[in-house]
Order: structure tokens, then C-alpha cells, then sequence
């Protein structure tokens, strides 16, 4: 299998088939829409080696991993945002300094009742984290807007701000689907005026 060229601040999205990924997905389809690119994704991590070691939050905290051991066999998609001069170190760095905080059960709880009752009403404990949002606040240190409120961002999010922005494919899933859902941004684009909402 060819190298599919990892770089430090990729940033990585994946599809689970547990019963938490499930829920995630839904409460994420309530916002964006069963058949969406966003809601196809219940998890986010960062790439922090070009041998694609990377670094996510997940039931047992902010831990370390790698893309042959924890996704080899699964459905995933590594993007590179556009990050300026030195964004891609930063961001690393900042991730890499979430390692060892706890995972944020109470902040999951909080983002379902978000999306179910679209509503802004959030809580969480400082300290703890989940995992789109500490990739969340990774990339924002790195230079790469990710909304005023990063770190409540869910997996669907991310990849709502990928594909606004086009970040480049790396691997994972077909490098068409990307295209293809890309168009259909475009064509959601042109078909609502500035400010609409682009969720189907």
C-alpha cells in the first residue's frame, strides 16, 4: 500500500459502529442531516507524526495512538487544513499538551441536548475533554478558525468547517466521496444567501 504521506496537524475523523457512535451520529443528523457528510463521522483525532502516530481523547482520557493500530481495518478520513507558517507545529503542540486530561462525559451529555433541543445551554468540567473539541482547540492555536466556541465542536462540525474551507485529502475514505461532497457544498453555497444555514 502506497505511503499515503502523513504530515504533523492532519487532522482525522472516523466512523465507529458502537452504540455511542451511533447516538453521536444521530444527535449530529439533527443539526445536519441523516444522509450528510458532517453526521457521517463520530470521532476526531490529530496525526502528530508523518508515521502517522496521533494523539485523541477517548473513554480513557487524551492518549496516544497510531493509524495502523486504532483504524487500520476502519472507516476514517485524514484531511490537512490550510494552516499558515508555523500553524501545523502549533497545533501539535497544543494537542500534545492535552495529553493525560480526562475524558469529558459531562460535555458529551451537554453536546446531545445541544443538538437535540438546539439549544446554546452548555456544561462541562475544566479540564477534561472530548474528542473533537480538543482537535477543536488544537487547530485553533494552529491558526485555523474553527468557530468562537471551538471546543464544544462535534466530529460533524469539524468536517462542517472542512469542507466549507477544502482542506485537502490525505487517505481514508475515497478521495471522490470528498470531491463529491465538496460539490454538493458548492452547490448549497450558491443556492442560499450569506448567512443562511448550509444544513440540509
Amino acid at each position: 500500500m502506497p505511503d499515503p504521506g502523513y504530515a504533523p496537524g492532519d487532522v482525522g475523523l472516523s466512523h465507529g459502529s458502537g452504540l455511542v457512535d451511533g447516538a453521536i451520529r444521530f444527535a449530529e443528523s439533527l443539526r445536519y442531516g441523516r444522509r450528510s457528510s458532517e453526521a457521517r463521522w463520530n470521532h476526531a483525532f490529530m496525526i502528530v507524526t508523518t508515521s502517522g502516530d496521533l494523539i485523541q481523547a477517548e473513554g480513557h482520557g487524551v492518549v496516544k495512538g497510531s493509524i495502523q493500530s486504532d483504524y487500520g481495518h476502519g472507516d476514517y478520513v485524514i484531511l490537512r487544513p490550510p494552516y499558515p507558517p508555523w500553524g501545523a507545529e502549533r497545533a501539535v503542540a497544543a494537542m500534545t499538551l492535552l495529553l493525560n486530561e480526562k475524558y469529558g462525559y459531562l460535555e458529551i451529555v451537554s453536546e446531545a441536548l445541544s443538538f437535540m433541543l438546539q439549544t446554546k445551554l452548555r456544561f462541562a468540567i475544566e479540564g477534561q475533554q472530548i474528542c473533537s473539541g480538543a482537535v477543536s482547540f488544537a487547530l485553533d492555536q494552529g491558526g485555523i478558525f474553527m468557530g468562537y466556541d471551538e471546543q464544544w465542536n462535534s466530529p460533524a462540525d469539524v468536517m462542517h468547517y472542512a469542507l466549507d474551507n477544502e482542506w485537502q485529502w490525505v487517505d481514508g475514505v475515497s478521495v471522490s466521496e470528498i470531491h463529491t461532497a465538496l460539490s454538493t457544498r458548492r452547490r448549497r453555497k450558491a443556492r442560499n444567501p450569506p448567512g443562511a444555514s448550509l444544513s440540509e
